[in-house]
């Protein structure tokens, strides 16, 4: 917030100085919560994917802090085309459909993505998700705006982000 606050104040100083309006960009480690507009992301975490997997997922904690609903749209990163997805039981089976209207954030709730449920997919890869490196994801709020931020890349079964386990 402060740094739209300062980009604005400079815009309104010096008229002339043309300046490009482009995502707050965080590199904290992906436990590390991040605050976009009224929406605090945290425990981010991708899976690390085998050599030659076509497809990779994000999952993190979403928690809308603000007065009014607000709306994860989508994402972007420079490793491929990413779509929003939900996995639920259907019978005995577990199916995924994709969310062309993204993921609601409740105002005052907290919005959990993960591993078998509502999660971001990235697909088709460009470059594998290595264990202990990172991911960078730009991720699109509805009235929050766009904010780019860094994402664990944990074991290829982990299941949560260690930050966000119980001590």
């Amino acid at each position: 917030m402060k740094h739209l606050l300062l980009t604005m104040a400079l815009a309104i100083a010096l008229p002339g100085l043309a300046m490009a309006v482009t995502p707050l960009s965080y590199s904290t480690a992906g436990g590390a919560p991040v605050q976009a507009g009224e929406v605090e992301v945290s425990a981010r975490f991708a899976r690390a994917t085998l050599p030659n997997a076509p497809v990779g997922g994000a999952y993190m904690t979403i928690t809308n802090k603000g007065a009014e609903d607000d709306r994860l749209l989508g994402a972007t990163t420079p490793l491929g085309p990413v779509t929003l997805h939900a996995m639920e039981m259907s019978g005995s089976a577990m199916t995924m459909r994709p969310l062309p209207d993204g993921v609601p954030l409740p105002a005052g709730q907290t919005v959990t993505l993960s591993p078998s449920g509502t999660h971001v997919m990235i697909s088709p890869l460009t470059s594998a998700l290595v264990q202990g490196e990172t991911l960078d994801l730009t991720l699109e709020f509805e009235k929050a705006g766009a904010v780019t931020m860094t994402f664990d890349i944990l074991a290829l079964n982990a299941r949560t982000h260690p930050e966000a386990e119980p001590q």
